[in-house]
């Protein structure tokens, strides 16, 4: 806490909006993350009650559905590193332009997209290789979804927005009520307290999107009070230099984040050599995992908004600190965590697992990940700062090569072929963390993101 009070002056930003704080942007962006993580959990939990079938429908779905959302955070994302850092700048009016844009460029793409994925439904969930009743139920659902695809689309948007206003809360509160309003629906929709129009993989479809569409009125109601600045001149004429920049800004991250959800896949298939056991072990471990980096993850996120602020701000010395100070906490935050998933191995893994084989595969692994997540907590601070800062192609450069060449290859090969198993391939998961971790790191020391700056010259 010491360690804190002492760097208290860089754990805040003063802004036309009010004080930002640190800890102000950690706690609700976390509650959200968590919220955002348990509907689909819940989803599954409930629909398991009704079917098998339905479980497996939904879960397909949702795979493809999750890669359709990262394009939409992509974009998000992009445009969240150039307001940040045009607020930092004093310029909010032209942070209030890249809004505007933003918002028609995510509505036109998502009605688009969600329209051609809702009449190619079922050859879409034909390509997972699903088969009979499954097929046909995965499809009712992911034409339903997508079909008002613009809802999650919108709400992803406006959440990266509110947080760069330092309104970290409102996307808490929404996806609180999208949360219970979900679950409360699914409920009626599987035990039918009362006879309701909504029935079985559809009804659960109808669900999200209900849920989803009341969440977005909230948002849209909460939002205007941020004052963004949102304004129709910013789309006349149209505006190709500002679209040019939120794609440069957006596809690096994404290139990134696709090819490290495709080497997941890819590892997976490697591991499903080592025999089923290994695959659901693989599960239940990534699902323990996400709750041991998720603090790491988070706070991330938030260095990304606050080095933004700095760096626009022109206040290096400051992003500097900052960045030498999270790293601590990230690092901290994942080991302490990990040691303690480790500690309690038998009771965590007992929430998924009776099968001894399983847990004895397990442990070890636990062990190994304890560098993983060192190296996590690198790539989480150092990536975001780097991101913050408008330096993204850099660490695109260094991701993509390094899941492809370091955690998938020595997967196999320690994995596999020396036989190390699944321990052999979280090893190969450590090397490519800490390879990456340490490159953005020094990439961060070399100082050359200052001259990244994504800045436009303030307008008033």
């Amino acid at each position: 806490m010491g360690f804190l009070r002492a760097n208290r002056d860089i754990n805040r930003l003063e802004t036309p909006e009010g004080q930002i704080t640190l800890l102000g942007l950690f706690l609700p962006l976390l509650i959200e993350t968590l919220l955002r993580n348990l509907m689909g959990t819940v989803s599954v939990v409930i629909l398991s009650q009704y079917s098998d079938n339905a479980v497996a429908a939904v879960g397909a779905a949702t795979q493809l559905l999750n890669m359709v959302q990262i394009f939409y955070t992509l974009v998000a994302t992009g445009v969240a590193i150039i307001i940040n850092q045009n607020l930092g700048a004093g310029n909010r009016r032209y942070s209030g332009e890249v809004a505007t844009v933003a918002l028609a460029l995510c509505a036109g793409l998502s009605i688009l997209t969600g329209a051609a994925m809702s009449i190619f439904a079922l050859p879409l969930m034909g390509m997972m290789q699903l088969t009979g009743e499954v097929l046909v139920l995965a499809a009712d659902y992911f034409r339903i979804v997508t079909a008002l695809a613009i809802t999650q689309a919108l709400i992803t948007l406006f959440s990266f927005i509110v947080r760069c206003y330092g309104r970290t809360q409102i996307a808490m509160v929404v996806a609180l009520v999208m949360n219970v309003i979900n679950a409360l629906l699914c409920l009626l929709v599987v035990y039918r307290p009362f006879e309701t129009p909504l029935q079985g993989v559809a009804g659960i479809g109808w669900a999200r999107i209900i849920s989803e569409a009341v969440a977005l009125g909230i948002m849209i109601i909460a939002i205007r009070r941020v004052k963004v600045g949102f304004t129709l001149r910013a789309l006349r004429p149209l505006p190709v230099k500002m679209i040019r920049q939120i794609f440069a800004v957006s596809i690096p991250p994404g290139v990134a984040n696709l090819s490290y959800g495709v080497s997941q896949v890819v590892s997976t298939a490697i591991i499903a050599t080592l025999g089923m056991a290994a695959v659901s072990a693989k599960v239940y471990l990534s699902n323990i995992f996400f709750y041991v980096y998720l603090l790491g993850m988070c706070l991330g996120q938030v260095t990304t908004i606050m080095i933004g602020r700095m760096v626009g701000a022109g206040e290096y010395q400051k992003a500097e600190r900052l960045n030498r100070q999270n790293i601590v906490i990230g690092i901290a935050c994942n080991v302490v965590l990990s040691v303690l998933v480790v500690a309690f191995y038998r009771p965590v893994l007992g929430m998924f697992t009776s099968c001894e084989e399983i847990i004895a595969m397990c442990l070890p692994v636990m062990f190994a990940d304890i560098l993983v997540e060192i190296g996590r907590a690198f790539n989480n601070i150092e990536g975001g700062c780097l991101n913050g800062a408008g330096d993204m192609v850099f660490s695109m450069a260094i991701s993509v090569p390094s899941c492809w060449l370091i955690s998938i290859l020595f997967s196999y090969i320690l994995g596999v072929v020396c036989g190390l198993g699944l321990v052999g391939c979280w090893i190969a998961f450590a090397m490519d963390e800490l390879a990456r971790g340490m490159a953005q790191m020094m990439r961060w020391r070399s100082r050359k993101w200052m001259s990244k700056s994504l800045i436009r010259r303030a307008d008033g």
